[in-house]
């Protein structure tokens, strides 16, 4: 009887001490939004600017649709490769080098499409990475502010 009152004591104890290291991180991924507004940089835009912002971004999935596919595709092989009893090493190499390169050239043209959102609604970037704008964790925008996935009209 004493061993299952300490088993459960001990089980008690270290279940409260996951609990409570949980709960010590804070407010963080999955625990509500982590600045002020992830969209104030598109707040004052004029209509000219939203249509420009607009055919921007339209533009830029239809120049990177089929890079963005490509990429998918090599993937999913590399992934297949790897589900093979017997992977071929070089093919491996292979898909990995494309697709290392396939992502350089996604980055370039993310990149150039930055700059084009720059020229549309100058000082985006200052508004991107303001202060507050930021996870505690990491640098860069840390899923404020907004950019690839959202709409830039609200």
């Amino acid at each position: 009887m004493k061993q299952k009152i300490s088993i459960i004591a001990i089980a008690g104890f270290l279940s409260l001490i996951v609990i409570s290291s949980a709960y010590s991180m804070g407010p963080g991924m999955g625990k509500g939004q982590m600045c002020d507004n992830p969209y104030s940089c598109f707040n004052n835009l004029t209509q000219e600017e939203q249509i420009a912002l607009k055919a921007e971004k339209s533009k830029f999935f239809n120049e990177t649709k089929a890079l963005r596919t490509e990429i998918f595709n090599k993937k999913m092989a590399l992934e297949q490769e790897f589900a093979n009893e017997n992977t071929n090493a070089e093919k491996v190499k292979s898909l990995r080098t494309e697709i290392f390169n396939l992502g350089k050239q996604m980055s370039e043209k993310r990149l150039a499409h930055m700059e084009r959102i720059n020229e549309i609604v100058p000082g985006y970037a200052d508004c991107r990475m303001a202060p507050g704008k930021r996870h505690h964790k990491f640098k860069g925008n840390g899923g404020c502010g907004g950019f690839m996935g959202v709409s830039y009209n609200q």
